[in-house]
Order: C-alpha cells, then sequence, then structure tokens
C-alpha cells in the first residue's frame, strides 16, 4: 500500500496499521504508511501493576524486560516473557504472553497472565502508545470520550497537563492522567483522537462488560507533551491463577469519529436489545420532580397534595410526577427499607392520590435507590456485612450525605452514611425484588432505582459474592438482576433510572440524566452517544430555578432531545408554581416540541456530520422518514443570523429556532 492508498472494511475507509518492535523487542512503533504517527523511542507497549500487600502498586514496564520469544506469522505477533522485574529490581515468576493479532483492519491486543509468584497481578495496561506525534500537530487533535454522553476535548495533551495533575495524590512526575472508568462514568467502552483527517480508535469489546478503565496521558511538567493512550484490565491474577484478558481493538480510519462510533455500533447490535417502551413513556415530556420529606425530616408535601401538584404541571405540559422521599425514615434515610408514612397520610392515602393522577391522565414513578445501604437500617444490621461492597483492604465502601437546612451541623458535619449493595450477593439480589413488590404495591406507573444505572463503578473484594475473585466482573450479575426487576412489571407499567451506560440503559425505559451531557458544558458532546442510542429516553439535571442561564439550560436540552427534569430547589419546600418566569418559558419549548412531534417524539436524532456554526450556536438534528429538522440554540446575549444549508436562521438572544428539510435523503 502506497502513500494514502486506503483499504474499505465494512463500508469504512480504513489505513492500515503495522506494530513493530525493535530487534530487543523492547520499543515498539505504532506505523500507518504515508502518515507521520511516530511512538516516543524509549516508550513502553505495556505496563502492569502487582501487589505484595505492602506494596500495592509494583509497577512493570515492558521497556525492562527482555522478551524470552518472539514469534510473528502472518497475522499475529506472540509475544512471551518467562519472568517479570519489577521496578524494585525483584524478579518475578510470571509468565507474560501478549498477543497482538490483524483483525478487520485493525489491531487486537490482549494478555494471558500465568502466575506463579507469591504476589498478585492486579492490572495490565495494554496497548500502551506514547506518541510524540499523530497525524497533526497537538494543537488540532481532538479526543472524543465517551464519558456520560460524550466530551470532545481540543488538544488534550494541553487539557491533562492542565486539568488532571494530582499534585501529590498519584505519581504525576511519571505522567500526568486521566483516567475514565467504564461501565460508569463511561457510558460506551470506546474512545479515540481525531487527528489530521484521520481518527485512532481504541476499544473493548467484552460481551461479560468487566470494568476497565480508558486513560489519555501526557508527560510531566516541564517535559515537552506527548500524547499517552492505553485501556487498563483487572485481572487480580493470584498465586496459581491463569487469566487472559479480553482484547482491546486499534484502528485508524480515514474521517471522523462517526467511523469508531460505526464500528462500536456493529459490536453492540450484537448484544444490545432494548425495552419496548409504553406508548405514554415515548410521549412523556418531562416530570416534577419533588421530595415529600426532606433527608433532615422537614415535611414539603403530604400524599394529599399530590393531584393538585400534577394539576399544576400539567397545564404546562409535564403529566408526571417522580416522587422522591415518600417513605417513612424520609428521604436518603432507611434504605433499603420502604413503607407508607402515616406523617404524610398513610398507606391508603398514597394509593388514593395515586389513583387519582391516574384518573386524571397523569403518571407517578416511585422512587427507590438501587445501591445505598442506610448502616443504621435493619437490614444493614442483619444482612449488610455480606451484601455490600467491599474495597482493597476488605472494608466497606462508604459515603456520606450532608444535606441540611438552615443550620451548620449538618452542613459541615454530615449525618449520614451509606455503603453499596453488591448486585453479586444474592442477599441484594432479593432485596431489590422486594423493593420491587413494595412499590408495585400502591399501583405506580414506574418504577424507580436511583444509582442502579451505572453510579460509581467499583471493584468489589467481597470473596463470598458470585464473583468470587474476580472483583472487576459485577456488571453481569447487575444485568441479571435489572433484568429480574423488568418481570415483575405489568405490560403498562415502566421502569427508570439514574445515570446512563450502554450495557444497563437498554433494559430501561427512561433515564434520569446525571453525567455530562445532560446539561451544557463547553466539552459536553451529547451527539457521541445519542447518535448511537437514540432510543433512550433521557432527562437533563441540575437546573432549580429561574436563576441567569435558566433559558440557556432549556434550550440545550431542547436542542439534543432530552426530556425536562422540572425539580425546583431541588425538589424541595414548593413546585412548579413558585417559578412562573421558569414555567412559561417551560411551556413555551413543550409547544414547539408538540409542533415538531414527528421529529422530537416519533423521529430519531442523528449526528451525520459537523457543521460549521458561529459561536455560540449549538445544534442537534433528527429524522423523520426522508426528512430533518435541526434545531438550534443561540447562547449568545445578542441575535444571530447565519446561512445554514443555503437558508437563513435568525434567533434572538438565549432563544431556539427550528429549521425543517423535507426530503433530504
Amino acid at each position: 500500500m502506497k502513500g494514502d492508498e486506503k483499504e474499505t472494511i465494512g463500508g469504512l475507509r480504513t489505513m492500515k496499521l503495522q506494530y513493530t518492535p525493535d530487534p530487543a523487542g523492547h520499543a515498539w512503533q505504532l506505523t500507518a504508511e504515508g502518515l507521520p504517527m511516530n511512538i516516543h523511542e524509549r516508550s513502553d507497549f505495556w505496563r502492569a501493576h502487582l501487589d505484595d500487600g505492602e506494596y500495592r502498586e509494583m509497577t512493570v514496564v515492558s521497556s525492562r524486560q527482555n522478551p524470552s520469544a518472539i514469534q510473528k506469522n502472518a497475522k499475529e505477533t506472540v509475544v512471551t516473557y518467562s519472568t517479570l522485574t519489577a521496578e524494585n529490581g525483584n524478579v518475578y515468576d510470571i509468565a507474560l504472553t501478549i498477543h497482538i493479532q490483524e483483525s478487520d483492519g485493525g489491531l487486537l491486543f490482549f494478555a494471558t497472565i500465568d502466575n506463579h509468584s507469591p504476589v498478585r497481578f492486579n492490572e495490565i495496561q495494554l496497548p500502551f502508545f506514547d506518541f510524540d506525534r499523530l497525524c497533526s500537530s497537538p494543537e488540532e487533535e481532538v479526543l472524543y470520550l465517551p464519558n456520560g454522553m460524550g466530551e470532545r476535548i481540543v488538544n488534550p495533551r494541553d487539557f491533562v497537563r492542565k486539568s488532571c495533575h494530582t499534585e501529590y495524590m498519584a505519581a504525576d512526575y511519571c505522567n500526568i492522567w486521566q483516567s475514565n472508568v467504564y461501565p460508569a462514568p463511561l457510558s460506551m467502552c470506546w474512545f479515540g483522537v481525531q487527528s489530521g483527517g484521520y481518527f485512532l480508535y481504541l476499544a473493548r469489546k467484552d460481551d461479560r462488560f468487566r470494568i476497565c478503565s480508558l486513560n489519555v496521558g501526557t508527560t510531566p511538567r516541564n517535559e515537552e507533551e506527548r500524547l499517552l493512550l492505553t485501556v487498563s484490565q483487572y485481572p487480580f491474577a493470584r498465586t496459581g491463577e491463569t487469566i487472559t484478558t479480553p482484547a482491546v481493538f486499534v484502528k485508524l480510519f480515514k474521517g471522523d469519529w462517526r467511523s469508531g462510533a460505526a464500528d462500536y455500533k456493529e459490536w453492540v447490535q450484537t448484544w444490545y436489545t432494548p425495552v419496548e417502551k409504553p406508548k405514554w413513556v415515548r410521549n412523556m415530556a418531562g416530570w416534577q420532580r419533588i421530595i415529600m420529606k426532606h433527608q433532615y425530616g422537614e415535611i414539603f408535601f403530604r400524599y394529599a397534595d399530590l393531584p393538585q401538584i400534577y394539576k399544576d404541571g400539567a397545564a404546562l405540559g409535564l403529566h408526571t410526577l417522580l416522587v422522591f422521599g415518600w417513605w417513612k425514615g424520609r428521604f436518603d434515610n432507611g434504605y433499603p427499607q420502604y413503607e407508607a408514612d402515616e406523617a404524610l397520610g398513610g398507606e391508603r392515602g398514597l394509593q388514593d392520590a395515586i389513583q387519582e393522577i391516574q384518573a386524571l391522565g397523569g403518571r407517578v414513578i416511585l422512587y427507590s435507590n438501587g445501591k445505598l445501604i442506610d448502616v443504621k437500617s435493619t437490614y444493614y444490621q442483619e444482612k449488610g456485612a455480606r451484601s455490600c461492597q467491599m474495597d482493597i483492604d476488605g472494608n466497606e465502601y462508604r459515603e456520606h450525605y450532608r444535606f441540611s437546612n438552615n443550620g451548620t451541623v449538618l452542613r459541615n458535619f454530615g449525618y449520614k452514611t451509606f455503603v453499596s449493595g453488591c448486585h453479586a450477593a444474592e442477599d441484594w439480589k432479593q432485596q431489590l425484588l422486594d423493593t420491587t413488590n413494595t412499590l408495585l404495591s400502591f399501583h405506580p406507573d414506574a418504577t424507580f432505582y436511583d444509582q442502579i444505572g451505572g453510579c460509581l463503578t467499583r471493584l468489589c473484594f467481597h470473596e463470598t459474592h458470585k464473583h468470587g475473585f474476580r472483583p472487576d466482573e459485577e456488571a453481569v450479575y447487575r444485568l441479571e438482576n435489572i433484568k429480574a426487576l423488568r418481570n415483575a412489571l405489568a405490560s403498562e407499567q415502566a421502569m427508570g433510572t439514574e445515570h446512563l451506560t450502554d450495557v444497563f440503559s437498554a433494559q430501561f425505559d427512561f433515564i434520569h440524566g446525571c453525567s455530562v451531557g445532560s446539561f451544557y458544558a463547553p466539552q459536553a458532546y451529547p451527539q457521541m452517544f445519542r447518535s448511537l442510542f437514540p432510543e433512550l429516553i433521557v432527562s437533563d439535571r441540575f437546573l432549580h430555578d429561574d436563576r441567569e442561564g435558566m433559558e440557556d439550560h432549556l434550550n440545550y436540552a431542547f436542542v439534543m432531545g432530552l426530556i425536562f427534569d422540572a425539580s425546583i430547589y431541588r425538589g424541595r419546600k414548593t413546585h412548579i408554581t413558585a417559578l412562573p418566569r421558569y414555567a412559561e418559558y417551560l411551556k413555551g419549548l413543550l409547544d414547539l416540541k408538540e409542533t415538531y412531534r414527528r421529529f422530537f417524539y416519533e423521529g430519531t436524532f442523528v449526528s451525520e456530520e459537523d457543521v460549521a456554526l458561529p459561536e455560540g450556536v449549538v445544534m442537534g438534528a433528527y429524522r423523520s422518514q426522508g426528512d430533518r429538522l435541526y434545531a438550534f440554540a443561540n447562547r449568545r446575549d445578542q441575535a444571530v443570523r447565519f446561512s445554514f444549508k443555503n437558508r437563513e436562521i435568525t434567533m434572538e438572544a438565549h432563544r431556539v429556532a427550528c429549521a425543517v428539510f423535507e426530503k433530504t435523503v
């Protein structure tokens, strides 16, 4: 292949990659003929981290190892090490085999660890790329990272150096890292860098969805910036164990991030089947989110208040209530035990309120928490020790909440402590099913499980759980549990959660957004997730009053096709009627969505091309059969006028506009 010739694989144009070692097998080069890619001459191509119980991250680098063999054939290179020498000089009886295979126009990297040493092999970073140069100058490199709905980071070398230095918590004098965990907060297990008209793509395709980290790094301060890309996996191979890691796929596309997205989606479709959503969910514009009894004990609403709250929201176009803090013990207390609160109206009062709202044409979603266990609860006292996740030292992971009223005791010192249930624990699975039965006894339209959709991914070292000595394997059991919860629902009932990730989100009817992309940020790039999974219904987040920027927040949700989470004062004290300016503006956007219903509710979100837009303008695109709708939001303080596809678009300051193009396909 000469010059700029390309291979066409699956309709996508790729550049054939070559990965070759120096004669000693220490330094490796990743090249594509005709492109200026260059790996740093003294770099590693894998790194590992061992653990003897005292020295918890004992680094092993490939550049200091001597391979016992390098075998090559037409499609594979196998590099074997009979022992490993750590940075402390100790030699360990660990046989490591690195496989590099040609596949589908790219390269697959995986490792087999055969551990006969007294230490544990915790982590391997493979492949490990240390670039002096990709295909353009660093200023033109763009990182696409599936953090939440997605991030687009220009000049990632500079970004990591300025934003990710820990000062003293990590070995930043070696490298500075941004490390991102899948399956959360990362929503997908791929990332890549766009450079000079090419996209370097890395993906881990593992049908057990084991925990891994996608890492972007650079060199220490006062050194020339290089770009480091690697995937960390966590085999935790103990003495006598042989573990093979899932493969990481690397490919270079001619084009942009969409080529990588298409490759990942092709794999996703081998296992991904979204649930069939009830019609009322598909038409849901959003909800009012309220807290009935707050964390610190104040009662804001009683069950008898719910029908009027519903009516006030319905007048604006919100026909759903998401109800928090409805149980005895108050919000964020007592998990995982739920029962109606006599102080709020009792069991009959809750049932009657839900029935009245349903008779009015409304819907009610009842909250529960799918992760947290209150250490003061009876459940924790009886079963918590065997149900919860444990850290690498064998201690419970603990979280502390500081929600308060007007005082400073709770604000400064906190009052609530939780541990996290592990989905590989049988007791926790049964408790989730019991919680579902409790929720359904009040006949709501939907159940809701906070945090179960991907919050704070953790390795669990509780060896009595079904994952045993594989602390990275909780996801497969969580997926089983989520499916079991679905099976308890009637045909028109729905199920929601907080946080989104490809492996779990398909099992839910709607997602309460929480991560990057569910609100505007300069680097937010929700097109990344929305274009792969347009059928998922996701809310916006973090607008709680009619503050400055209110219109921009709501406009962003409108443009990106997010449903509206109306949570006045974060669900406290009052509801949407207290903010007439907010209510009026929200109603205008909901009316506009209804005008273009066939795109926003019945169509498909698409991201087919990069479009140059004026500064401060954001855009989302939708397909309905052969037609396209483009929704624009102006974040500027001045009106804007520009040409788009030979049509003039005009918007006032902090307002939206829609343009329909018929029969574009």
